[in-house]
């Protein structure tokens, strides 16, 4: 028998890879979130993308996160 088929013919069958939850282990805190929106929304950066705003302030020694 067909592994599709054997799928298909399974009565009650939950497939559980659909139903897990993966959190990222790198996943940015709410804190880190809202510390990268307010930096971008001030009037330094409000212009600026993130692939020159994060070596800026990298240049001032501040790192909250990678621009990825």
């Amino acid at each position: 028998m067909r592994t599709i088929e054997r799928w298909q013919n399974r009565d009650n069958f939950i497939d559980k890879r659909t139903t897990a939850v993966h959190v990222p282990l790198n996943k940015l805190t709410n804190e880190e979130r809202d510390m990268i929106i307010n930096i971008a929304n001030t009037k330094k950066y409000c212009d600026l993308p993130p692939s020159k705003i994060v070596p800026i302030l990298a240049d001032e020694g501040v790192y909250i996160a990678s621009e990825a």
